[in-house]
C-alpha cells in the first residue's frame, strides 16, 4: 500500500513539473499561474501546494531540471572529444545549440536570473556544470594545452562566458546567425587560453 501511495506522489509531482515546464517555457514565469499548472497536470491546487510551497519554488525545480538536461547533453557532446580543450568546446557548442530552443531560452536564459536571483541561479549552474568544466580545465593545464591559471576561476569564467553567449543568441534578432558568430567567438576565447 505504501508503494502505491509513493508511486502516486511521484507521478503527481512529475505531472506538475512537466506541466510547469511547458507553461513556463511557453508563457514565461510572469505569464503562468499556479491554477494553470494544476489544471494542466489534472490535480487540485492543494495538491500542487503539497509538493511546492510557491510558484518560485516550482520554477526553481523546473530550472534545475532544465539545467540538468543541458548539462547531460553538453557532457555527452564533450565525451566525443580527443582532448580537454576540444571537450570544453564541444560541450559549450552543444549548450549554445540548445540556446536556440524557445523553452530553454525562456526558462534558463531569460526568466531564471530575475526569478531566482543571482546566487540561486549560480548555485544551480555550478552544481550541474562546474565540476565537469573544472576537470577539463585542470586536465588541459596538466597537458600544457591551457595556461597554468587558477582552474576554479578559469572554469567559472568560461561558464559565465558560455552563459552570456547563450543569452546573446536567445535575444538576437536572428538567433541562428548569432549562434554561428557567437560560437566562433567563444571558441576563440577558449583557444586563447593556450600557453
Amino acid at each position: 500500500m505504501a508503494k502505491l501511495r509513493d508511486d502516486h506522489v511521484d507521478s503527481t509531482r512529475r505531472a506538475l513539473l512537466d506541466a510547469a515546464r511547458r507553461r513556463f517555457g511557453a508563457s514565461g514565469f510572469g505569464g503562468t499561474t499556479l491554477d494553470q499548472v494544476a489544471a494542466d497536470a489534472r490535480v487540485t491546487k492543494g495538491a500542487l501546494y503539497h509538493h511546492f510551497a510557491s510558484k518560485e519554488q516550482l520554477f526553481l525545480k523546473v530550472y534545475d531540471e532544465v539545467e540538468a538536461d543541458l548539462s547531460a547533453r553538453s557532457m555527452a557532446a564533450a565525451a566525443a572529444a580527443t582532448d580537454p580543450v576540444e571537450a570544453i568546446q564541444r560541450g559549450f557548442a552543444a549548450f549554445l545549440d540548445l540556446a536556440l530552443d524557445p523553452v530553454v531560452q525562456r526558462i534558463a536564459l531569460l526568466d531564471a536570473p530575475s526569478v531566482l536571483g543571482t546566487a540561486a541561479k549560480l548555485e544551480v549552474d555550478a552544481r550541474h556544470s562546474l565540476a565537469a568544466v573544472r576537470s577539463a580545465v585542470e586536465l588541459g593545464m596538466a597537458e600544457g594545452r591551457l595556461a597554468p591559471l587558477d582552474p576554479d576561476a578559469t572554469a567559472q569564467l568560461l561558464i559565465a562566458a558560455c552563459g552570456q553567449a547563450a543569452l546573446l543568441i536567445a535575444t538576437a534578432d536572428d538567433p541562428a546567425a548569432a549562434r554561428t558568430d557567437i560560437g566562433a567567438a567563444l571558441d576563440r576565447l577558449i583557444t586563447g587560453l593556450a600557453p
